[in-house]
């Protein structure tokens, strides 16, 4: 990607704030009050935080116009016992509604979930969303089927003698497996609780990093 930054010399106060947030390192200042320089700026991974944090708009990004920095204002933030709180709050959801989610809800959930932050900024987290009733109750049937594979590996007399000594923890999801695929013969849902809106979160296969992504995407999501 080609980057151009630069600095205005005439707005800069020289607060060195830019130098602080720049994970690449590119700006630099000798000491505090000295002019802002700039050097490697072809090892910049776009992250905007030079742009967004300089208090004078002198850090001049190519990928990051004015019109694009959106400054915050920080009265609206909770506070920090309010957002303790509101992490002692957190619990999973298994008592599902039937009604469809809408649209402006799904939407605001992906825009949460797409403002987390990413390994070296790759911004690789993609977003599929399921409302298909048919597609839903494939995405049941397919994880019963798997669990139902597990189960019999586990069962399997060849390999149950040394699996229970190796690992014994695996035996304690047996029961489970069987409830699962039980209640759903009898018409219940335990996998998806009837929800009506699957979002599955997923990056490239390549990307290393792309649990820790994915997991921080659902995190803000939830």
């Amino acid at each position: 990607m080609n980057v151009q930054i630069n600095i205005d010399t005439a707005s800069c106060i020289r607060c060195g704030k830019c130098v602080k947030v720049c994970p690449a390192w590119i700006m630099t200042q000798a000491k505090p009050g000295d002019p802002i320089g700039l050097r490697n700026i072809d090892s910049c991974i776009v992250c905007g935080h030079c742009a967004a944090v300089c208090p004078t708009g002198s850090v001049r990004h190519s990928s990051f116009p004015p019109d694009k920095i959106h400054p915050i204002d920080r009265n609206g933030l909770p506070s920090p016992e309010q957002v303790l709180l509101l992490c002692k709050a957190r619990r999973s959801n298994r008592a599902l509604s039937d009604r469809p989610v809408p649209q402006e809800a799904i939407d605001r959930i992906l825009e949460a979930a797409h403002r987390a932050p990413t390994a070296s900024n790759r911004q690789e987290v993609s977003f599929t969303v399921i409302t298909d009733p048919a597609i839903l109750d494939k995405i049941i049937r397919f994880t019963l089927d798997t669990f139902a594979g597990i189960a019999r590996k586990l069962e399997n007399p060849f390999v149950k003698p040394l699996l229970k000594r190796l690992r014994p923890e695996l035996y304690a999801y047996l029961p489970g497996f069987r409830r699962l695929i039980a209640e759903y013969g009898k018409g219940n849902d335990l996998i998806l609780r009837e929800a009506k809106t699957l979002i599955l979160i997923h990056t490239p296969y390549a990307n290393r990093f792309g649990a820790a992504d994915a997991n921080l995407a659902y995190q803000n999501g939830s």
